[in-house]
C-alpha cells in the first residue's frame, strides 16, 4: 500500500509529536512563562507544511495557500499567541517534516 503525500506527512509528524512526548518534553516546557503558549508553534509548522507540500503537487495553490501561511507566522508572534522562538522552532519542525517526506517519496 503506498501513502499519498498528505497521509506521509500525517505520519511523520504524529511520531515526531510521540516520541517528544515519550521523551518527557511537556514537562520541560510546561514551566514556561505565557500561559497557553507552545512550543514549537504546531500551527506554523502545519501550515507551512501543508503549504509545501501543496506546491509540490500544484504550484499554483501553493502560492494561494503561501498568502495564509505567512499572515498566520506573523501574526501568532504579533498577537502575542507565541514567542518568535516558538514560531522559529515551528519553521524547523516544518522542513524537518519536509525534508523526511520528500525522501519518503
Amino acid at each position: 500500500m503506498t501513502l499519498r503525500p498528505v497521509n506521509r506527512v500525517i505520519l511523520v509528524y504524529t511520531a515526531i509529536v510521540t516520541v517528544m512526548a515519550l521523551a518527557g518534553w511537556s514537562k520541560v516546557l510546561s514551566g514556561g512563562s505565557a500561559y497557553g503558549a507552545a512550543f514549537p508553534s504546531s500551527h506554523v509548522a502545519g501550515m507551512i507544511t501543508a503549504s509545501v507540500m501543496s506546491a509540490m503537487g500544484s504550484p499554483r495553490l501553493g502560492l494561494i495557500l503561501g498568502v495564509p501561511t505567512v499572515l498566520l507566522t506573523v501574526g501568532v508572534v504579533y498577537c502575542q499567541m507565541h514567542y518568535g522562538v516558538d514560531v522559529v522552532a515551528g519553521v524547523l519542525e516544518a522542513v524537518v517534516v519536509i525534508l523526511l517526506v520528500s525522501r519518503a517519496q
